[in-house]
């Protein structure tokens, strides 16, 4: 829009009526004030001192109500600071504006924009109240404790600029001119705009782009980072509104007032810098001029060339030693990289200050050299690391605890190091990339270094129970447990590590649980085992039945629970490659795997036999000395694989340190059903999840394709209805091995007050009748099963449960449909409102085929959301593989 100051224009009438301005503790009323004065007669209401001025009366506002002269205002100003009288009073300003026909305009700025705030002001919106929110504001007064102001101030008094945390903050600075040339083009002007107008840029900008604007314009600048544990601003903007500018020429504007701030003495310090030579000099001395220019540029160019030289080859050389796990000379080519590109970057900076290299060359490559150099002792930091969890391994420690500690220092500011490199853009393209691909296991690792010494034992011995799940057979909590370990663990090392079949602890319960009721009716489980332990939808719930069990069977205390299931095996098979098992004299890989240990734990089984837990520990053993050799091991490709496990949930974490478990929830690493979304009254937040059980004691699910279809409708007075539709196809035959019907045990997991409307099965509607659950009935000779579906309804974590059985025989498909409301779940009458869906993935299951359907009512449109999501009029559709977690999220306003 404009970007030029217009001329005050005004009606005759207008001309002759004064302007009130009300400003409590702020300096704008004060300074728009004094830009009014020369043309209109002001009344100035304000808490701020005032020196007699042509043209103000000024009203001091000592109280909560401030006396205000009774005249008849051509225009009203309001200016909020978040002064809760301001509000109290804006009714009665409003019927004074209305009163006398005043423009009346309420003016104030991010810092105090809130949604309360607008919505206080939506409930005055039948007057024309015109709402102005500017953005932090910055100017050549540097008056202003903005962010840009800050970095302004501290430019120029220390010729460095401390940016906040990784300085991804976003910000939306104004000039504060502009800001007077939108209030009054708006207030004085003819153009009419939205009730809302925003003066602002319309796209945010960095912390960390600002800083970098400033040292464009002043290469010698020097940017530092610092931790700002009071966050920063998260401001909340209206769904609606217009700006004022609909590009703002920022970095043109910071520009002039920065420039504005170079003082005569810093204009000679730069001249100084030059070299003047003379056009004339003696022959006499020409070699010694020759000679001088030779010691002052060409040998620190060559210098700097040969330090830049050898730091980048040290620097490569570092990362291929890695990849050959060769840590030690790692370590000392990436020590030599840090220090010749320190030195370089340093004799680069002395060398180019005499400015005989144009200005955005240099700069560029002094910053790709600073960032290497970083990159650098982010290397130190990290293969020292390495080396220091090696010595402890090897107990050459004499300080194991220590040596521990201050390793996982160095990995700590190596990770924080990287991701500030990475927030600034100067992260080289194939390191980023690298880094985007085991985000999934350094994101957890980092967030949850801190329970690393306890977990590891540098507190105390600790044991944890290692659960095998085969997830061929599937069950909520990832698989039929056919075996277990126990691992213990003291300062950092495994001392011990034993597999044990499961019945050989399920063989010593001499005390009865009633097993769920869902293992009790259709598996007939006359007792709770530690085999079936892992029955609820919540797996903390089942790692806590898991130890509980272990325990009562073989009286072994534990201090936490880890779940890994066939497909995590297979991973680690993938990244290590083929393990030779001689006593077996089987190559196994990730591609037979799966059906050559099953073969050997199948073969003349019998509860107490001990050839699955034979094999099971012949093949860990196999991989443990592949990872002991280390020459063909990819560590790239094995924290991928460990990624895509710990992502897909198969490695599961749970710890009995009640610090630790919420540490492992809140990083989705114990397939919790914890939510921890925040509620509002704007937003409804959805939950879907299938969860199956196995109970055909076969392993019928390695034949098992499953589909999943949602439809989500919400209806004009703000109720949701959902369809759900699971389509099983049982592709195994009887010549096939370890095939089966598949005797499905399903729980569909919704929100909160889901209500179960109806369940069909193949095209047909099912009658439903509540499960009976109580064993004394159901196991009664004389009990006959409802001709009904029996549905088991029940409550876990704030969620809904729907479960009830359903069989799919070999070589059949079929398909289930519920549907259920939630009533009064979205407040259709507010302007606006938003949907997030949570997909919850069972663990164990691989790669389900999602399809969603969402339908919004017509009076809405869509604002913003997944951009997988394609809208087709009135109806967002969405599809993808559920391999992990998933969030939807839309907002929508109406139309």
């Amino acid at each position: 829009m404009e970007n030029q100051r217009p001329m005050l224009v005004a009606a005759e009438h207008q001309q002759k009526l004064p302007i009130l301005i009300i400003d409590k503790k702020g300096k704008m009323g004060k300074i728009f004030a004094e830009k009014l004065q020369k043309e209109f007669l002001v009344v100035l209401v304000t808490g701020q001192e005032l020196s007699e001025q042509h043209n103000i009366i000024h009203i001091p506002y000592r109280h909560k109500i401030p006396m205000i002269p009774d005249n008849t205002y051509s225009h009203l100003f309001i200016f909020y600071n978040g002064e809760e009288e301001i509000r109290d009073m804006l009714p009665a300003v409003m019927k004074k504006a209305q009163d006398t026909q005043g423009k009346l305009f309420f003016i104030t700025s991010l810092p105090y924009s809130s949604q309360s705030l607008f919505k206080h002001l939506s409930q005055h919106l039948y007057y024309s109240l015109q709402i102005i929110l500017y953005g932090e504001i910055f100017s050549k007064e540097l008056t202003d404790t903005t962010t840009v102001s800050f970095f302004l101030h501290q430019a120029k008094k220390y010729g460095r600029i401390e940016i906040p945390n990784e300085g991804i903050g976003k910000l939306y600075p104004v000039l504060l001119e502009d800001v007077w040339t939108a209030l009054i083009a708006v207030a004085f002007g003819s153009t009419k705009k939205d009730r809302i107008l925003f003066v602002f840029p319309k796209h945010p900008i960095s912390e960390f782009s600002i800083a970098r604007m400033l040292q464009k314009d002043n290469p010698f600048l020097k940017l530092d980072f610092t931790d700002n544990k009071g966050g920063r601003w998260d401001y909340y903007i209206p769904p609606e509104g217009e700006y004022f500018f609909s590009t703002y020429p920022f970095e043109e504007k910071l520009k002039a007032v920065a420039d504005a701030y170079t003082t005569p003495q810093d204009q000679q310090k730069v001249k100084k810098t030059k070299i003047q030579l003379s056009p004339k000099k003696p022959h006499s001395q020409k070699s010694f001029a020759w000679f001088v220019i030779l010691l002052i540029f060409v040998l620190p160019i060559l210098l700097c060339g040969v330090l830049l030289g050898i730091g980048y080859l040290s620097l490569q050389r570092a990362t291929q030693q890695a990849e050959k796990q060769a840590f030690a000379q790692a370590h000392q080519d990436a020590v030599i990289a840090a220090t010749t590109l320190g030195w370089g970057h340093l004799v680069g900076e002395s060398l180019f200050s005499v400015n005989i290299i144009a200005s955005k060359p240099k700069q560029d490559l002094l910053q790709k050299v600073a960032v290497a150099q970083r990159i650098a002792l982010d290397e130190v930091d990290i293969f020292q690391a390495i080396l220091q969890f090696e010595t402890i391994q090897e107990n050459k420690s004499k300080d194991p605890k220590n040596d521990f500690l201050h390793a996982l220092a160095n990995v700590r500011n190596a990770l924080i190091s990287i991701q500030k490199i990475k927030a600034e853009g100067e992260l080289p393209q194939h390191i980023a990339t690298k880094l985007t691909a085991l985000q999934p296991v350094f994101i957890p690792f980092e967030n949850t270094l801190d329970a690393l010494p306890n977990l590891l034992g540098f507190t105390g011995k600790k044991s944890y129970l290692l659960l095998f799940q085969n997830n061929m057979e599937l069950r909520p909590g990832g698989g039929f447990i056919g075996s277990y370990g126990i691992v213990d663990v003291d300062k950092g090392k495994i001392t011990e590590f034993k597999v044990f079949d499961v019945y050989d602890a399920d063989g010593k319960l001499t005390t009865h649980l009633e097993p769920p009721y869902a293992l009790r009716r259709y598996l007939g489980a006359s007792h709770w085992f530690l085999r079936d332990s892992n029955f609820s939808v919540d797996f903390p719930q089942d790692a806590l039945q898991a130890s509980t069990l272990l325990q009562l069977e073989t009286e072994k205390k534990v201090d936490g629970v880890i779940a890994v299931d066939t497909t995590f095996l297979r991973n680690l098979l993938t990244a290590i490659g083929p393990v030779v098992i001689p006593d077996y004299r089987e190559t196994v890989t990730s591609d037979n795997f799966y059906l050559l240990a099953q073969t050997h734990a199948e073969k003349d089984f019998f509860p107490g036999s001990t050839q699955k837990r034979d094999f099971l520990r012949s093949l860990l053993t196999a991989m443990q000395e592949k990872f002991a050799a280390k020459n063909t091991l990819s560590y790239e490709t094995l924290v991928k694989k460990l990624g895509e496990s710990i992502q897909g949930k198969h490695i599961l974490l749970v710890s009995a340190n009640a610090a630790v478990q919420k540490l492992f929830t809140v990083n989705n690493l114990s397939a919790s059903l914890w939510d921890g979304r925040e509620k509002t009254d704007q937003n409804f937040l959805d939950f879907f999840g299938v969860v199956d059980a196995n109970l055909g004691v076969n392993k019928a699910n390695y034949y098992l394709k499953r589909a999943i279809d949602q439809k989500v409708v919400i209806d004009a007075v703000g109720g949701v209805q959902e369809t759900a539709t699971v389509t099983y196809a049982n592709t195994s035959t009887k010549e096939r091995p370890f095939a089966g019907d598949y005797k499905n045990y399903v729980r569909f997991v919704l929100p909160a007050n889901a209500l179960l409307k109806s369940v069909a099965i193949d095209g047909g509607i099912i009658p439903t009748v509540p499960a009976v659950t109580d064993p004394a009935i159901f196991t009664a000779k004389s009990f006959l099963p409802p001709k009904q579906l029996e549905i088991e309804a029940s409550q876990v974590l704030g969620k809904e449960t729907i479960g009830f059985f359903i069989n799919v025989p070999m070589g059949e498909t079929k398909q289930i449909i519920i549907t259920y409301a939630i009533a009064n779940a979205v407040k259709i009458q507010q302007p606006a409102f938003s949907y997030n869906l949570r997909l919850f993935k069972q663990p164990g299951t691989l790669d389900d085929s999602y399809a969603l359907s969402f339908v919004y009512p017509a009076q809405f449109r869509l604002v913003r959301g997944d951009n997988q999501l394609t809208d087709v009029g009135g109806k967002l559709v969405y599809s993808t593989r559920l391999l992990e977690d998933k969030d939807i999220q839309v907002e929508f306003s109406k139309k």
